[in-house]
């Protein structure tokens, strides 16, 4: 079963900021955090290796990031770091893009992430897919790329902000339903929580004195102006390895 999605599920791995777009379906944006995730539901059999699935996936995080590094031709990356060190320790062990520690108790493994660079690339990338983010950063304005940028510590307020008026029987996990959103599933379950999550941004923003939107001079406006569709070169979305395009499905 793919899991294209588990890093992105738990909210605890990622942070929200304010969208490109500004409809229902895109209001809200996320990125993964640049420091760490947590991967779930991780396993090891009797022979003190990860079960087939997880070093799948393991695989596939490790050809985006890969890609990401501009890398060509074979390496050694997760699979091989998990299994040739005693990662039921807890210890911390290093790969060719990742430090990691596995905790067999909660069955998670933490990935940290060597390369902050990588990090953003993937994101932007994800958010540009995912219409959450312009097609160049220099569209926007300063407020829009300071919430995004430090979207670790706004992210905080967001959620804080948002939980005072969350019901007790509510679970609380944005980040999963707003991944069903943008997917279009299960819009109705999850627009209580959202709407809350957008009025707490709105609200962070205005305390702030933040204003985002789009870049009303400089080089977004020259580029506007002297913009050429056959002189576009970027490369077409078929060209991207189905591990990073997986990331953005």
């Amino acid at each position: 079963v793919r899991r294209a999605h588990t890093i992105e599920r738990s909210t605890d791995n990622v942070v929200f900021y304010k969208s490109w777009k500004s409809n229902q379906k895109h209001r809200i944006g996320m990125r993964l955090r640049k420091s760490r995730f947590i991967l779930p539901r991780f396993r090891m059999g009797f022979s003190r290796s990860l079960d087939y699935e997880d070093e799948r996936f393991l695989a596939d995080i490790d050809k985006a990031f890969h890609y990401l590094h501009g890398g060509v031709g074979d390496f050694d990356g997760l699979v091989r770091a998990t299994r040739d060190n005693r990662i039921e320790t807890g210890d911390r062990f290093s790969s060719r893009y990742f430090e990691f520690r596995f905790y067999r108790g909660a069955q998670t493994l933490h990935l940290y992430p060597k390369s902050v660079e990588v990090m953003d690339k993937l994101n932007r990338f994800v958010g540009k897919i995912r219409q959450w983010l312009p097609g160049d950063m220099e569209e926007a304005n300063a407020d829009f790329i300071k919430q995004y940028e430090k979207g670790e510590t706004f992210s905080d307020e967001y959620l804080e902000l948002s939980n005072k008026s969350r019901p007790s029987y509510d679970r609380c996990n944005p980040a999963y339903k707003l991944l069903r959103e943008v997917q279009g599933r299960s819009k109705e379950e999850g627009a209580p929580e959202l709407d809350r999550l957008e009025k707490a941004i709105n609200e962070v923003h205005e305390k702030h004195g933040l204003q985002c939107g789009p870049a009303l001079t400089g080089k977004a406006e020259l580029k506007a102006i002297t913009h050429q569709p056959e002189a576009e070169k970027a490369r077409p979305i078929a060209d991207e390895p189905e591990q990073l395009l997986l990331l953005a499905a």
